[in-house]
């Protein structure tokens, strides 16, 4: 069955409204308790280098400041260019390679979001800085806020507990081994610096999935990202016009080249049990001889859910699934060269990238316009095993709109709806539906 859109949903929302987002949060925000903290009491976190992992850093380390009853610093994001001449920076892991968070992201926008749960600021006050830069970075190794062990000293402040319910009984509060020694760090210190938390904590209570829409909602480009997203999208949109193709466009995330190999080999020998699992097995037998029908040189079931999936077996899943039909407009998110592209027109799609247009995109601030096109897009197609491509497909679930986001290698009717199992695994995040 071809894939068919409401033509009323607008394709460029980034996210549900925060009010919206605050009135289901309402019934979280009664009763129970966080522990109890002063307001000068702050957490700086750092991010992963690489544009996904960078989001998913940011929701856990604003999740961790959340769990904590603390304010959250915005980070710094890691650039491998300078910002004014473009050029390779010689050391890139100097101080000045980590750029103000609103290079990237619309800061105002994402503090006031946030505001209902966590306090966030721009900047540690100019106060704490010398103590800050004597902090020793603390290890965490994984959090789990659904187990708990007990911890006195905890005394109810009107708020939520972890778990959305009350955490304390008998003036005893509730936390997990690791956030009890955060916890301890505050009563002698006003800052706790952590490294990067990507796949780190468990989202694994109602109140951090509420927490989790709510970044959703919160995370918007940076306005000079948004606007050259908007200009890329006009200018695709015009050749398509002029090729009388669709009025509409696919956006897909592609991952390719040596460093990505190197990843999906490290993730295959990490890899446990068979993988014949719902999302990357239970393809169907109409689905495998569809595709030896269609004269495809991936013979193994099991080879179309490779983490790295060849350009030309890409357009074979996409044909499949009939993509096509909404739209023969792709744009596609990475770094592609010229084979890459020919293997994607040999099933008559319009491909388009950055490289196609004459526009000067600073080479770190490319994966951020990326994102943002994609989210304008009204289907979007990733790989399995990308946190860049988790991250859009997510955010469409947040909104509701689980048919706009799939995988080229994973089961197309496994996505359908909530998260599943396999990406709950990868990336720490139990399954939730919005209300």
């Amino acid at each position: 069955m071809a894939l068919e859109l409401a033509a009323d949903v607008p394709a460029g929302a980034y996210a549900i409204e925060t009010s919206e987002i605050i009135g289901r949060l309402a019934v979280h925000q009664s009763g129970g308790c966080l522990l109890v903290q002063k307001r000068s009491r702050f957490l700086l976190f750092e991010l992963d280098r690489g544009f996904g992992a960078a989001h998913l850093g940011l929701f856990n380390g604003i999740a961790l400041a959340w769990l904590l009853n603390v304010t959250a610093v915005l980070p710094r994001i890691h650039t491998y260019h300078d910002l004014e001449t473009g050029l390779r920076r010689a050391d890139a892991g100097a101080s000045s390679a980590f750029v103000p968070f609103e290079t990237f992201f619309d800061a105002e926008a994402f503090i006031s979001a946030l505001s209902p749960m966590v306090r966030v600021v721009r900047r540690l006050p100019a106060a704490l800085d010398e103590l800050a830069d004597h902090e020793v970075t603390q290890p965490v190794a994984f959090i789990n806020p659904a187990v708990p062990t007990q911890m006195p000293g905890a005394a109810s402040n009107g708020r939520a507990g972890a778990g959305g319910a009350p955490a304390s009984t008998g003036g005893l509060a509730l936390l997990p081994t690791d956030l009890q020694r955060l916890w301890d760090h505050y009563k002698t210190h006003n800052v706790l610096r952590v490294r990067s938390l990507a796949r780190k904590l468990v989202w694994s209570t109602p109140a951090l999935a509420h927490l989790r829409l709510l970044l959703h909602a919160a995370i918007r480009p940076a306005a000079a990202i948004d606007r050259l997203a908007a200009h890329l999208e006009r200018e695709m949109l015009a050749f398509g016009e002029r090729k009388n193709l669709s009025g509409s466009f696919v956006s897909m995330h592609l991952p390719l080249g040596s460093g990505w190999e190197e990843f999906c080999r490290q993730e295959r020998l990490s890899t446990l049990g068979d993988g014949h699992s719902a999302m990357f097995g239970g393809a169907s037998g109409a689905s495998a001889r569809g595709r030896h029908a269609a004269g495809s040189d991936v013979d193994d079931e099991s080879d179309w859910r490779r983490c790295d999936l060849s350009a030309e077996a890409v357009t074979q899943v996409l044909e499949e699934r009939q993509v096509g039909d909404l739209s023969r407009l792709l744009y596609v998110a990475g770094t592609l060269n010229i084979s890459h592209i020919q293997q994607l027109h040999k099933q008559r799609f319009a491909v388009m990238s950055r490289a196609r247009f004459t526009v000067d995109i600073h080479p770190d601030l490319a994966p951020a316009v990326d994102m943002a096109l994609c989210r304008r897009a009204p289907l979007f197609i990733g790989n399995a095993f990308s946190s860049f491509s988790f991250v859009l497909r997510e955010a469409r679930l947040a909104v509701g709109e689980s048919e706009r986001a799939m995988y080229y290698n994973a089961d197309h009717e496994a996505t359908a709806g909530d998260l599943t199992p396999e990406e709950a695994l990868r990336w720490n995040v139990l399954p939730w539906v919005p209300s």
